[in-house]
């Protein structure tokens, strides 16, 4: 048998060779090119709708008869970079639109780059952007032409997209785009709302059952977020009512005076015990009593018993003496206002009637002695459990009155004879101390307060000692209790280093 000729060998080498290059053309088109540690690739999505990702971001844009939509431009590199793939794949073709989903510069930068388009976000985009004026990092950053304040439906070439508030997820002006004849949802951050059993971890679980009730609402089967990772809707549809019952359960419980281990012992949701979320619940449960703060505004009446250092001066050079200090019968009445856990609060004291007396052979007298005393301080509650404790620290104000007679023998008038006391003394002083709370309702608790006082009262005989300690027990109740639903903090984002410009020679 003949073997082929030399002619005919170069041919096949050169056909292949051209098939080589094809697939590898092909290849570069849909797959990404890397250039450094750039990724950038331009992929159908549906129909005329296309994503776009460049380093690890993503965004889409819609191409109409008229122009081109496009949401999120991203940095300033990847919007140049755009522009240039638009004028090479659409030529002739313009972008009308640039659609921001809020003002991190990760996502908003590049809008400058279409400065013919106009620009839409929400309202709060520019407030963002007024308060970070000074910022190097967002310099490049400019106001959007157009806002919204809820929802925006933009049509272009009889297309349509609609931008819709998603409320204070990832960032305060956060907007989500709806693309119905695509049945498309583009959200920058999705929550983590394909993790099975759900978790809410760094976000509000009130925000996410918001933002889930918005995304059920559209007739959708793809989202799409930032980075390009995919997520069906039929297990938010699975998701979503769970996760609404269930705060809206852990809220009325925390209402009512519930703790979370009441909480975790009858929150039970049995309708939903077949979903798949449900292996989370506890932690769940946790994580939305940890998100409410009930703020409320608290009066407290207690009766109490205080402990008096004892005064040793006052008994010196006498031969009988019952000495300043004791134990002394009073009450306390008192009114702290609460925000979480963290509390502010005033407080009066009295007590009882201290008689004392002193004599000698050549003197004697009799006193008695009230003393009351007026704090404020801050509150800190230690624990939440069925029996809650509060810690107090804060500065207080002694009022001392003491009355009295002496008797003084074996001497004439003025000196001798009897004389009447009388010293009223304000002092000041730090109080320190624990409040056990013990809940019997919505807004009643027994309260049983411990309070250590120093006061400085320079040592004078005719008052009571430094030093108090007083152990009561009261009730407290509620006069104003309101549940406030915590939102989540803004996302930070990784500010990436920007190559310094190369020095001009000269």
């Amino acid at each position: 048998m003949r073997s082929p000729s030399r002619a005919v060998r170069i041919g096949v080498c050169f056909w292949l060779m051209c098939a080589s290059l094809v697939v590898t053309a092909a290849r570069a088109f849909a797959q990404p090119s890397v250039a450094g540690t750039e990724q950038r690739t331009i992929v159908n999505l549906h129909g005329d709708l296309y994503e776009a990702r460049f380093d690890g971001l993503a965004t889409l844009f819609l191409v109409t008869t008229d122009g081109i939509l496009m949401t999120d431009p991203l940095g300033r590199e990847a919007a140049t970079w755009l522009r240039g793939e638009f004028a090479r794949r659409f030529p002739g073709v313009p972008v009308r639109y640039v659609l921001i989903s809020h003002h991190h510069f990760d996502r908003a930068e590049g809008a400058s780059v279409f400065g013919g388009a106009e620009t839409i976000a929400h309202r709060l985009f520019n407030e963002e952007m007024a308060s970070l004026r000074s910022s190097a990092v967002y310099i490049d950053v400019t106001p959007a032409k157009r806002t919204f304040d809820v929802r925006e439906r933009i049509t272009l070439g009889g297309r349509a997209v609609e931008m819709i508030y998603a409320g204070p997820v990832h960032a305060r002006d956060m907007a989500v785009f709806y693309f119905p004849d695509e049945r498309v949802i583009f959200a920058v951050d999705t929550l983590n709302v394909d993790r099975s059993p759900y978790s809410f971890d760094r976000y509000s679980p009130f925000d996410v059952a918001a933002w889930l009730d918005l995304i059920v609402g559209f007739d959708a089967d793809l989202i799409v977020d930032g980075t390009g990772k995919t997520i069906g809707t039929k297990d938010l549809r699975a998701l979503q009512p769970y996760v609404r019952d269930l705060v809206e359960a852990v809220a009325a419980g925390v209402a009512a005076g519930r703790t979370l281990g009441q909480l975790r012992s009858t929150v039970l949701l049995p309708a939903h015990r077949a979903n798949p979320n449900y292996a989370g619940r506890v932690s769940q449960i946790a994580s939305v009593y940890r998100s409410l703060s009930v703020r409320s505004l608290n009066l407290s009446l207690a009766g109490s018993e205080s402990l008096l250092s004892t005064q040793t001066s006052y008994c010196a050079g006498f031969s009988i003496c019952n000495p300043l200090g004791g134990r002394v019968a009073g009450g306390t009445i008192g009114l702290d206002y609460w925000r979480g856990r963290v509390g502010v609060g005033a407080e009066f004291a009295t007590g009882d009637q201290l008689v004392v007396s002193r004599s000698s052979t050549l003197y004697d007298d009799a006193l008695a002695n009230r003393r009351s005393t007026t704090s404020i301080f801050a509150r800190y509650r230690m624990s939440q459990a069925r029996i809650g404790a509060d810690a107090l620290f804060g500065l207080t104000a002694a009022a001392s009155d003491t009355q009295g007679l002496d008797v003084v023998r074996e001497a004439l008038a003025p000196l001798g004879g009897r004389h009447p006391i009388e010293s009223s003394r304000w002092f000041p002083g730090i109080i320190a101390g624990l409040d056990v709370v013990i809940p019997a309702g919505s807004r009643w608790s027994v309260r049983l307060p411990v309070r250590f006082v120093y006061v400085e009262t320079g040592g004078e005989t005719l008052h009571p000692g430094q030093t108090g300690l007083q152990v009561g027990a009261g009730l407290s109740y509620s006069l104003t209790k309101r549940v406030v639903r915590e939102h989540g903090q803004e996302q930070p984002i990784v500010v990436r280093s920007r190559p310094s410009a190369p020095a001009k020679q000269p």
